[in-house]
């Protein structure tokens, strides 16, 4: 027995049953363990989803870690839409959950990594130089209005149990024609992406990194 399939078994119950659901018990049952074996491994349910969540930014911080050749502004919307993809995954319950433990203690699920920060702010920065981004305010400020509007609207999309329209296009520029396979918004509404705010344009797709 290990942590990791001790994790795994808690993920597969949470995203069946729902996290309030799925009792410590529940998850001793699925691996075949006694609740002694689970907190020799695990704190606690909670310290399992935090750690969900650093894996979520685990892939955040390996996209921007590479380069596009499609440019700065498709790798800053390509990091949103990472995070999406992930936000996605875990899903609203377990997301709420997360933000309501580190309401109870700040757990820092939402101080975002030094070293995203600062890859943020030289593709910004990158982006400014090369005339793709035509807003010429600070990169660090820049980075965290964006930063933050995706929070915000995350929260909304947890608040609305994943029903919120238009949350899943927040990162992504509005295509002339066609929609991407998130886009959910009225046809002639554009979603309110970093991109437009940037004062960027870029493809509404996912970029391929090099």
């Amino acid at each position: 027995m290990d942590r990791t399939t001790i994790e795994n078994a808690a993920l597969k119950l949470f995203h069946e049953r729902g996290f309030g659901a799925v009792k410590v018990q529940d998850i001793c049952a699925e691996c075949g363990i006694t609740k002694p074996t689970f907190y020799h491994y695990v704190p606690s349910k909670d310290d399992i989803l935090l750690r969900y969540n650093e894996e979520a930014l685990d892939t955040v911080e390996a996209h921007v870690a590479g380069t596009d050749p499609e440019g700065p502004v498709s790798q800053l919307l390509g990091a949103y839409l990472v995070l999406i993809d992930e936000c996605e995954r875990i899903g609203p319950d377990l997301l709420s959950r997360i933000t309501c433990s580190n309401l109870q203690k700040n757990h820092g699920s939402y101080d975002t990594r030094p070293t995203i920060i600062e890859r943020m702010e030289a593709i910004i920065t990158a982006g400014q130089r090369s005339g793709a981004i035509g807003n010429a305010g600070d990169p660090h400020q820049l980075y965290l209005s964006s930063a933050y509007l995706y929070e915000g609207l995350q929260f909304m999309w947890c608040l609305k149990r994943g029903t919120l329209t238009g949350a899943p296009s927040f990162a992504r520029a509005s295509p002339p024609s066609g929609r991407s396979r998130h886009s959910k918004e009225p046809p002639g509404e554009k979603p309110f992406s970093p991109g437009v705010f940037l004062g960027g344009q870029a493809r509404a797709t996912r970029p391929q990194l090099a």
